[in-house]
């Protein structure tokens, strides 16, 4: 692909105005120490005598005491710094990061960097070794995870780190990464990497039903539509229009606040559980219940062993994130030769915003750190252009809006078959997350395997009316809610 930036023409030019400066803050730093020093000096001086009535100039020796400013030269290194950094369950993420690591430690020698990987209850692990005061130094985590431990005090702000370097434009000047990196005033996380929701779709199904690929500009009511047409079964083989490929709440963020709908009467630390609005039942009640009733999308008890997936062929729509892109096409897509798929942003609604969840990722430092500079050095380089390509190389979205677009997007276009990465950056850009707060109000505390709002949603995946599914898990987020602010009282 001709337009494709590899390292060096990105790093020549896209990169070359500030690069240069980030990857020399990157560098750990031996300051020379300014002191301040009282010492004995001897001066000859000369003086006007007066000899048998004739005057002589004769020099003598005086000795005085001064204070000096001098510079002493910096102490030869003792040894190696040697820090742990907490790495995510998911495998290509550690062959990313022992990459990153060693390019790291190939620029410098005074810091060791050993990447420990946390495979199932990985939040579980970080808090277990919180307990046992055997941190890793640098935590990484998802933006909706890390706000607990600050509100614990396990992590270090990073606010002087970021204003001694002057490291600020790591930070993208965009509501979705402020609430998700920072809490309470206080920076704590590195954007380091990124991951939005866009629509995928199989231009085959499109193809053979004759229906218009969609665009990045369609409507809410352009997606449902559809559906009818996109559903039929040929050679007694069912085909599907949409079917959620997991059971992330944040898949379904689009619905229900296409049209200016908040769950919450406000995103950060809500006081008032809204679920129960007559706009979000209508909507939860069409995209729950209802396509499945009438199978535009496959039931529940179907998908068991991913059996009916978007990636093998027999659905005609989903959506999710870049994570999902290698399942499309490469080395370990799950249709041989690849699937012949699009991507735009998702649908909209009133707002005329992509409401989809903009997921962003990155790394903290454990508050009881011994290394905390040592630490920066390493989240720095992995924040600079250097770094931020080796995370898309790595299979992963940047977290930095400029590398997005100019590296990561043509990138997935060579190497996956992607034609509109745009769509997962723009989504990046307009997307809100769900909720941000502290211990016992994240996402993690209403959204996970058997909390009300997960449960809610099981339950309309199966049938149970929107109104029903919603009535009962409303007061019971309520009383989480409440409780919070009981406890921070």
């Amino acid at each position: 692909m001709g337009d494709l930036l590899n390292r060096r023409s990105f790093l020549r030019t896209a990169a070359v105005a500030t690069s240069g400066a980030l990857l020399a803050a990157c560098q750990p730093k031996v300051v020379e120490k300014i002191v301040k020093e009282t010492v004995i000096e001897k001066e000859i001086v000369k003086e006007t005598v007066v000899v048998e009535g004739t005057p002589q100039v004769v020099e003598r020796e005086v000795t005085k005491v001064v204070e000096k400013v001098v510079t002493a030269p910096p102490k030869a290194p003792e040894g190696p710094t040697f820090i742990r950094m907490s790495v995510w369950g998911y495998a290509p993420d550690m062959v990313m990061y022992t990459a990153i690591v060693q390019s790291f430690m190939q620029m410098q020698d005074e810091i060791k960097v050993t990447p420990e990987q946390y495979l199932g209850g990985y939040y579980e692990k970080i808090v277990a070794n919180f307990a046992a005061g055997n941190s890793a130094d640098i935590i990484y985590s998802q933006g909706i995870g890390w706000t607990p431990f600050s509100d614990n005090d396990q992590l270090l702000p990073l606010d002087s780190l970021i204003e001694r370097d002057r490291a600020g434009d790591f930070w993208p000047d965009l509501s979705g990464y402020d609430l998700q990196c920072k809490w309470e005033d206080h920076t704590y996380m590195t954007p380091t990497d990124a991951g939005s929701i866009a629509l995928y779709y199989n231009k085959d199904l499109f193809d053979k039903r004759g229906v218009p690929y969609p665009t990045d500009d369609w409507t809410f009511d352009d997606y449902k539509a559809i559906f009818p047409q996109l559903t039929f079964e040929e050679d007694g083989v069912k085909y599907y229009a949409h079917n959620d490929q997991n059971s992330w709440l944040w898949d379904w963020v689009h619905v229900w606040r296409r049209d200016g709908a908040l769950e919450w009467d406000r995103i950060v630390e809500p006081t008032k559980s809204l679920w129960t609005q007559d706009d979000i039942i209508e909507k939860l009640q069409w995209f729950g219940p209802e396509i499945r009733d009438k199978g535009y999308a496959p039931e529940p008890s179907s998908l068991a062993g991913g059996g009916i997936s978007f990636w093998e062929g027999r659905v005609a729509m989903c959506m999710d994130g870049p994570w999902y892109l290698p399942w499309c096409w490469g080395d370990i897509a799950l249709t041989e030769g690849g699937l012949n798929y699009g991507i735009v942003e998702c649908p909209k609604g009133t707002t005329g915003e992509c409401e989809m969840v903009p997921s962003a990722n990155g790394h903290t430092i454990y508050v009881n750190t011994k290394y905390a500079d040592a630490s920066w050095e390493l989240m720095k380089y992995m924040m600079s252009p250097e770094g931020q390509m080796a995370i898309a190389d790595g299979g992963r979205m940047p977290g930095i809006i400029e590398t997005q677009s100019s590296y990561w997007v043509p990138a997935v276009a060579e190497k996956y078959n992607c034609d509109n990465g745009t769509a997962f950056v723009t989504a990046m850009q307009q997307g809100r997350p769900i909720i941000i707060a502290g211990e016992g109000l994240s996402t993690n505390s209403l959204a996970a395997a058997g909390a009300p709002l997960a449960a809610a949603v099981e339950a309309m995946k199966n049938g149970t009316p929107a109104a029903e599914a919603l009535e009962e898990a409303n007061p019971k987020m309520q009383k989480i809610i409440d409780d919070y602010w009981a406890r921070k009282s």
